[in-house]
């Protein structure tokens, strides 16, 4: 769970960082929470019932080494999940949703969390073996 809290922690910094240099915005506390609130539950939701299980399946099938840029694409890929979510939440969940700007802020964000966890994993994975 730590790893999950980690991920996101460090997605949602890609996610406020990308908002400042492309959009100079600055949120309030109060959208923090808000945003900080939803996108934690689309995380955990979406990688507890998807992300998470398919990395450690991919891990537990080939060489961590081997297969440490491949788990990482993949995880990048599945933050489709939580950005569906989020989206669906927001403002409905036809795909076409998928195309407005906030999603590709939410995509960064969701990304960067897969990324994270698919290297830790990866480096847990490896000090096992």
């Amino acid at each position: 769970m730590l790893l999950l809290l980690i991920s996101w922690a460090a997605g949602l910094a890609a996610y406020g960082i990308a908002l400042l240099i492309l959009r100079g915005e600055v949120l309030s506390l109060d959208n923090w929470m808000i945003i900080g609130s939803i996108t934690l539950v689309a995380w955990l939701v979406g990688a507890v019932l998807v992300t998470f299980p398919i990395l450690r399946l991919m891990l537990s099938g080939r060489s961590v080494q081997a297969g440490k840029g491949l788990l990482a694409l993949t995880a990048a890929a599945l933050a489709i999940v939580p950005v569906w979510l989020n989206i669906g939440f927001w403002y409905g969940w036809h795909p076409r949703h998928l195309l407005i700007g906030e999603a590709g802020f939410l995509g960064l964000h969701y990304a960067t969390s897969g990324l994270v966890l698919s290297l830790s994993l990866a480096r847990r994975e490896r000090g096992r073996g």
